[in-house]
């Protein structure tokens, strides 16, 4: 029979080890929700860089393109447009978009001819 005082040094060490498992576990599950909520973020600044970027083309191609600079702010976002003629080139423009939150942003440029 296995003395008393080596038993309960055997449940403390147990408790330790399970304690130091369920630590890193929840450590783990905590920095990939994190990763998750700044990746959430980073994909709706694509997904409006990318609308913003269709819009423009398509007025580029279609309407009158106006050489202009242009600030829009959208909830916690702002955006910034660019539009620049390429002077070398005969209907070419450059867009250039950036869309920017608290500590991030995001850059698109693209070249558009008129029809």
């Amino acid at each position: 029979m296995k003395k008393r005082g080596f038993i309960t040094l055997e449940c403390i060490i147990s408790m330790f080890i399970l304690s130091i498992i369920v630590y890193m576990i929840t450590f783990s599950i905590n920095n990939s929700f994190n990763l998750l909520n700044k990746n959430k973020e980073y994909s709706t600044m694509l997904n409006l860089a990318q609308n913003y970027m269709n819009e423009t083309k398509n007025d580029i191609k279609y309407k009158n393109a106006k050489i202009n600079t242009e600030t829009i702010y959208l909830n916690k976002f702002q955006i910034n447009k660019i539009i620049t003629k390429k002077e070398n080139y005969y209907n070419c423009y450059k867009l250039r978009l950036e869309v920017k939150s608290q500590d991030r942003s995001v850059n698109l440029e693209s070249y558009v001819t008129k029809k």
